[in-house]
């Protein structure tokens, strides 16, 4: 892929990304918890991150399917968190 294809993409994925951070960030704070809640949860289950690294990950909305998946189990969301972001993202 070349570099005017890679800005492109960026900006095609741009509008997930905010979506995601958004709904991230609100399922955080509406379970009243932080990062490192988040990491030490993580650490539970198998997965070593540092807080910073996981801070990161969420303010850039760039976050591995997988771990994504696991982060949402964490905090209990529900089965139309995917849908909801995918509807937040078209209505940016």
């Amino acid at each position: 892929m070349n570099q005017t294809q890679n800005q492109i993409n960026k900006v095609a994925l741009s509008q997930y990304r905010k979506a995601l951070k958004r709904h991230l960030r609100s399922l955080i704070t509406i379970k009243g918890l932080s990062t490192s809640d988040i990491v030490n949860k993580l650490s539970e289950k198998g997965v070593v991150l540092d807080e910073r690294n996981l801070r990161g990950k969420i303010s850039r909305g760039v976050i591995p399917g997988d771990l994504l998946f696991l982060i949402f189990e964490i905090l209990g969301a529900g089965p139309n968190i995917m849908n909801e972001i995918i509807l937040t993202a078209k209505g940016s």
